[in-house]
């Protein structure tokens, strides 16, 4: 396993269901992150870069409560009254998310590779190449702490978010990049 540590910044989030009828949240990101994909064409799993987040609301609820320390807590501790209610609309989430920074992990399981599926918590052995993206903290925009707080929308901060957004548009995070920099450092040192 390989593992790669991301700093990316929430440009949009949604809420949907799946055909199973599980609710989940995507957040849109202005970086690149290694992903695996379908191949709509050949029908087979491809590796490369996706601007998005998928998981499971429920799960990210988990990381909110148990994982993070974030101002997220105190606006969905009276609404959510047990950990779990999805009781938030979408249109919360984004005033909340827009402009945030996700420290995010993402690890990558080459074919073969054991690993415990964070969901149901069995293990589980890669099947090809996989990536397990993780969020490990979650820092709001000054937008976000103020929606939070109930401050009225001050859309001059709405406005940095969207000029930070335009500069960081485009990043990519990749094993390879990392895998060579790495390699440098160890030319340097010797």
């Amino acid at each position: 396993m390989k593992s790669l540590n991301c700093k990316v910044t929430v440009a949009n989030v949604s809420l949907y269901l799946t055909d199973e009828g599980r609710q989940m949240i995507s957040f849109a990101i202005n970086e690149q992150i290694p992903a695996r994909r379908l191949d709509k064409t050949t029908g087979e799993f491809v590796q490369t870069f996706a601007n998005d987040i998928k998981m499971p609301l429920r799960q990210f609820g988990h990381i909110i409560f148990f994982e993070t320390a974030t101002m997220m807590q105190y606006y969905l501790a009276p609404k959510e009254r047990g950990y779990y209610k999805e009781t938030m609309t979408q249109e919360e989430y984004y005033n909340l998310l827009v402009g945030a920074t996700l420290d995010v992990k993402v690890e990558r399981f080459e074919d073969g590779e054991t690993f415990i599926n964070e969901i149901d918590g069995e293990e589980m052995t890669s099947d090809g190449v996989t990536f397990h993206t993780r969020i490990n903290d979650i820092v709001l925009s000054d937008f976000g702490n103020d929606f939070g707080f109930g401050e009225p929308k001050d859309m001059t901060k709405m406005l940095a978010i969207i000029k930070a957004a335009n500069q960081a548009r485009g990043k990519k995070f990749d094993f390879a990049a990392e895998k060579a920099a790495d390699k440098a450092a160890d030319a340097t040192a010797e």
